[in-house]
């Protein structure tokens, strides 16, 4: 066996080892890049729901003193019909009236 002989074959394992470890990087390359868009796909899933959850909680701090002001304008004018009906009637019997009619009305 020649040097040149011996220099072929350095160079074809060379070559083969090289292929070998190309190969072993590609794949450790993709399986990397796999993980990536699963984590990826777990952050954006993370993402939508705290978005969800934060709008919602805004929508309540919102909506929840508009219901409370609603409320609170729905029993003044029930208050003043009451008034009104019975403005004429003597203010002991208007007094029973309204504790009667505010216990059916606020339970």
């Amino acid at each position: 066996m020649g040097i040149a002989e011996i220099e072929a074959r350095i160079l074809e394992e060379a070559e083969l080892e090289a292929e070998r470890l190309k190969r072993k990087a590609e794949s450790e390359a993709h399986q990397i890049g796999i993980k990536a868009e699963q984590r990826i796909k777990e952050l954006q899933q993370k993402i939508k729901m705290e978005s969800q959850r934060k709008a919602e909680e805004v929508k309540r701090s919102i909506l929840t003193p508009a219901h409370l002001f609603a409320k609170k304008r729905l029993l003044l004018e029930k208050h003043k019909i009451l008034d009104e009906v019975f403005a004429g009637a003597k203010e002991e019997v208007r007094e029973n009236k309204l504790i009667g009619v505010a216990k059916i009305l606020y339970g």
